[in-house]
């Protein structure tokens, strides 16, 4: 590996720990009404290692991207009676999750209740205190490089977990890459 490339490498895995040290230190949930709700699944579908949970209000997503979703901690609400959104394809969506086996995830259904729900949802005595819970305590990223000639490819992959601070893994081109563990004397 050339040496502008493996210094890009190194910066990119320290900025990876720092943000996966912040992220320890800190929850990265996301949620969102309506078309909020729609944007929510858009993002936890896009980058469901970066989201800790999600919180969709009365939105709705794409099932084909339901696969994704197999393990991230979601709490859905929608009303029966939403003529905004409709009702039935967050349903389907939320179906095709509980079908893949995610445990975290959770769909609340308010009978008979139109599009205004995020004053019941926020107001569920558990949901803020759920919501909170989530730390998995993992920080996954991944970058490619390709060099100025354009001949060098590389892709770099890292994967932290916190509760063992020696499962640090980068990859490049998906062998592992021997560096120095990045602290904050670095």
């Amino acid at each position: 590996i050339p040496e502008d490339v493996k210094e890009k490498i190194l910066r990119f895995a320290r900025a990876a720990i720092a943000v996966g040290q912040m992220k320890n230190k800190a929850y990265v949930n996301f949620g969102g009404v309506s078309m909020g709700g729609y944007g929510t699944y858009e993002l936890i579908t896009r980058y469901p290692g970066l989201i800790d949970a999600a919180v969709p209000i009365c939105g709705a997503g794409d099932i084909s991207k339901a696969s994704l979703l197999s393990a991230l901690p979601v709490w859905a609400f929608h009303g029966t009676a939403d003529a905004a959104v409709d009702y039935n394809s967050d349903k389907a969506l939320a179906d095709a999750i509980v079908a893949l086996g995610n445990p975290n995830f959770r769909f609340t259904t308010y009978e008979g209740v139109d599009h205004g729900i995020w004053y019941k949802a926020m107001s569920e005595p558990d949901m803020l205190p759920w919501l909170f819970s989530q730390n998995n305590g993992i920080y996954e990223t991944k970058a490619s490089y390709t060099a100025e000639n354009g001949k060098a490819f590389l892709d770099v992959k890292i994967k932290i977990k916190f509760s063992d601070a020696s499962k640090i893994t980068v990859k490049a081109n998906g062998k592992p890459v021997s560096m120095q563990t990045y602290t904050e004397q670095n």
